[in-house]
């Protein structure tokens, strides 16, 4: 097996949204257990109501970004995705569709399946460097499933 995704995958999958989580839970009970009339130049009430939506917020962005991401491994009959706690061996037939997405810093490959599997009709990785190309040009019906968009690349 030959490993797709990013080693930073762990990270921002697991340490960075349950620390950073954590503390702005921390001070989100903080604030509402202590029931001060200002902190600093805000009201209470203001800065309990704000320090809540902004938790609920953060929830959402990693809901919909990171914690849809998944590790990928590839060899030569199957792909193998993981998220950490499952693990699901897909076939390579079902693959509909591959497309890569340049964001600027970095960039994402969804996978689309053509009938729903574990983890959903897609799948998203950070790809690691060369090796989805080098592994892609060793399997030319990969490379076939690419995107139209992403065949000039």
């Amino acid at each position: 097996m030959q490993r797709v995704s990013s080693n930073l995958t762990l990270f921002l999958l697991l340490f960075f949204p349950v620390f950073s989580l954590t503390i702005l839970s921390a001070f989100t009970i903080a604030v509402w257990s202590y029931r001060f009339d200002y902190y600093g130049a805000l009201s209470g009430p203001v800065l309990r109501i704000g320090v809540l939506i902004f938790l609920g917020l953060m929830l959402a962005v990693f809901y919909l970004t990171v914690w849809r991401l998944k590790r990928v491994e590839l060899d030569e009959q199957f792909f193998y995705v993981t998220n950490y706690f499952r693990h699901v061996r897909y076939p390579y037939h079902q693959v509909n569709q591959i497309k890569i997405t340049d964001w600027g810093l970095f960039r994402t490959i969804r996978i689309s399946l053509k009938s729903p599997g574990s983890f959903g009709r897609h799948i998203v990785f950070l790809p690691s460097g060369r090796v989805l190309e080098d592994f892609a040009a060793s399997r030319p019906e990969l490379a076939s499933k690419l995107a139209p968009s992403n065949r000039s690349q």
